[in-house]
Formats: C-alpha cells, sequence, structure tokens
C-alpha cells in the first residue's frame, strides 16, 4: 500500500511539474510572444449582417515601440466587440491583450445608434482597465487609427495624452469609470470630449458630444462646452478661463474650484429647480483703460452676472433644445420631491403628440456666487 502510494505521489508530481515552471501564466495562459498588445480602440457602426467594426492598434508582446513599423492596425466585423475580437485573434494567431490599451474611440455612426452595448462591455470586461479614457470622434473613428502616408504616425498619437486621466480637458465622462458613474446617475445621459478634423486632415478636441438615453443628441464647440462646465454635475472646471469687460478696463480670470447642489421642487407649471453654485476664480491678466485699479468688488459682482448669462445658455442648448439631463435633475427631484417623483416621474422623459415633457417644462432659479481667491498680477486689489 505504501509503495502504491509513493508512486502515485511521484506521478502527481512529475504531472505538476510544467506548472512549476510556467510563471504566473497559469494552466490557461499564454506566453508573450502568444500575445499581440492593443494600444488603442475604435469602435464604429457599419451597414452588412455584421454592424459592428473592430479596429485596434497592436503592439506585438515580443516587439518594442521604439522598433520602426512596431504598431499595425488590426480590423474586424462582428455582432459584438467579443466576435469581432475573436476574429482579430485569428486574423494574427495570437490572443489579443487589451490591458494595455489607453484610448476607445466610438465613430459618429455608433453614437448616434446608441453605446448601451458598447458601453456594457466595456465596464463588464475584466480586460478593459476603468481608467481607460474614452471620446466620441467624428465620422468613422478607424481612421484616427490608420497611419498617416506622410510619417506613419497616427492621428490618435497626439490626442491621447490630451484624453489621459491626469491632462483631461475638463469634460466628464472622459474614463469608462467616469461614463458608467455618468449613466448611471443622470437617466442615462452623459457626455465625451468630441474629436473632429481640420481642414488639414489633422484631428482635434473640438469640443463635447452630448447623449440623450445613450444617443447622440448634440455636438457643442469649446464655447458651449465652457458653459456647459460651469454647469454639469461632473464637469471639471479648471481649465476653464474667462474673459470679462469691466467699466474702463478688462480682466482674465481661470476657473479654480467649483461647489454647488441642486434643489428640485414640485410646481404647478412643472418641476421647479434652484442651482446654488459657488465659484473660485484666479485673476490672470487686468487691463486698464483710465488708469484706475481693478476693484475686487465689481469685478465679483461681473463674473457673477457673466456665470450666469453662461449658465443659462447652457440650459437652454443642452436641457430644453437637446433634452438631455447632464445636471442631475431627475437625481434632484427623487430626492427632494419624493411623492411628486413616485406619481410622476414615469412621465418624466415621455412627449405625448403635441405636449411637452415633464422634464421640458422645467423651471430654473440659479443663485451664483463668486468669489476671486488668487491673483498672478502685482497690482492690488481694491476691497481684497
Amino acid at each position: 500500500m505504501n509503495k502504491t502510494f509513493k508512486r502515485l505521489s511521484l506521478l502527481i508530481l512529475v504531472c505538476l511539474l510544467p506548472l512549476f515552471f510556467c510563471g504566473c501564466q497559469g494552466m490557461g495562459g499564454k506566453s508573450p510572444n502568444q500575445r499581440s498588445v492593443a494600444q488603442a480602440m475604435a469602435l464604429d457602426l457599419v451597414p452588412g449582417d455584421k454592424p459592428l467594426m473592430l479596429t485596434l492598434r497592436v503592439l506585438d508582446a515580443e516587439s518594442s515601440p521604439e522598433e520602426p513599423d512596431s504598431f499595425q492596425t488590426v480590423q474586424a466585423r462582428g455582432n459584438s466587440i467579443t466576435s469581432a475580437l475573436g476574429d482579430i485573434g485569428k486574423q494574427l494567431g495570437k490572443d489579443i491583450f487589451l490591458r494595455d490599451i489607453r484610448v476607445v474611440l466610438l465613430g459618429d455612426s455608433l453614437c448616434r445608434s446608441g453605446i448601451d452595448s458598447c458601453q456594457s462591455f466595456l465596464t463588464q470586461s475584466y480586460q478593459i482597465r476603468p481608467r481607460v479614457s474614452i471620446a466620441a470622434a467624428q465620422g468613422e473613428a478607424a481612421r484616427l487609427l490608420q497611419p498617416r502616408e506622410e510619417d506613419g504616425e497616427a492621428s490618435i498619437d497626439s490626442l491621447t495624452p490630451l484624453l489621459e486621466w491626469e491632462n483631461r480637458p475638463g469634460n466628464p465622462a472622459v474614463t469608462v469609470m467616469e461614463l458608467e458613474r455618468e449613466r448611471n446617475s443622470s437617466e442615462g445621459d452623459c457626455i465625451l470630449p468630441y474629436i473632429a478634423w481640420e481642414e488639414e486632415g489633422k484631428a482635434k478636441i473640438a469640443g463635447t458630444a452630448v447623449f440623450t438615453g445613450g444617443r447622440l443628441s448634440q455636438k457643442l464647440n469649446s464655447r458651449e462646452t465652457d458653459q456647459l462646465r460651469l454647469l454639469a454635475a461632473a464637469a471639471d472646471p479648471r481649465q476653464t478661463v474667462v474673459h470679462i469687460p469691466l467699466d474702463g478696463s478688462s480682466a482674465t480670470f481661470r476657473l479654480t474650484g467649483k461647489r454647488g447642489r441642486i434643489h428640485g421642487r414640485s410646481d404647478l407649471d412643472g418641476p421647479r429647480f434652484t442651482v446654488k453654485a459657488s465659484f473660485e476664480f484666479q485673476l490672470l491678466e487686468f487691463e486698464s483703460f483710465d488708469g484706475r485699479e481693478p476693484d475686487l468688488p465689481s469685478m465679483e459682482q461681473a463674473l457673477e452676472e457673466h456665470i450666469k448669462e453662461e449658465m443659462a445658455a447652457s440650459i437652454q442648448r443642452v436641457v430644453f433644445e437637446g433634452g438631455a439631463d447632464v445636471m442631475g435633475l431627475a437625481a434632484a427631484m427623487r430626492r427632494d420631491s419624493t411623492a411628486w417623483w413616485n406619481r410622476s416621474g414615469g412621465g418624466w422623459r415621455k412627449t405625448e403628440e403635441g405636449t411637452e415633457s415633464a422634464f421640458q417644462k422645467s423651471i430654473f432659479l440659479l443663485n451664483v456666487d463668486c468669489r476671486i481667491t488668487q491673483t498672478d498680477i502685482s497690482i492690488p486689489l481694491k476691497g481684497k
């Protein structure tokens, strides 16, 4: 019995020896030369039986980014991201490694049709990092990954640093994690950075794409994006610069801080919202036309009037014209007017023929407070 047990133990040990020498790959793992590392992903909707087109910019694991021609662009069509990934793996003869993806681009046709299915994959796939940057693109997103004939570089190379987490341009929902949070907190509405093409064929971050119920509803230019940063609940306003004409002078400010909350309650004419917001500014530049020194109270009053106008314009453009709840209005009504929401919340978005929804009939009161807390100029501020 003991000899049989020893022989059996020795046999098991021999069978397990390969596992002890294969590192962290495990039983189902792949060695590095059996994988291709993806660095960027583009998703587009195309006509045909397999409507989803997946484009990847990949770097072979045994290559180095410094080597010439180490990147290649591969495409496949499928009914889902998973099926298209399988086809790309067959093309390359290797598994695709997605953990190094830095940016995901959504094409115009896909954004207009709806991003729900793609968002589900991005947020549920264990392979995609939650900090991956995500953006909407004009036309086909795949074009941004294609190498240019003149230099072999792809347009996404210069844009990726601007979309990264630490260098984001002030738009909310520029990572997969932020997109998931925004979609869950604002009735399916969110905003993404929008990439457009310039005349010379180069790409740039041109503004913001607004999504209503998961579908692209509006494109905002850079000025409208600045307005939205003042308003949207999750927006990072730190790169917003404001230029204000004053009495006999002008001043330029950078928005350095924003706090606020939206309170919602029912009203005979529709939901009534009070937007309470407090902004802090840094004075960057002051120009006097009559020799007078800047006056702090008058500058703060001018800032408050300007910010109110910008916020009102953003509400008109995004809320009333676009029908997008990027401010968290539904959440405010559920929190502050629970009885009304339980009774009427089901018709929040529904619009019957010839009538406006409760959402479209919202009334707003803007309560804005502005403070200048820093200055980069040597002129003393009166009243500070």
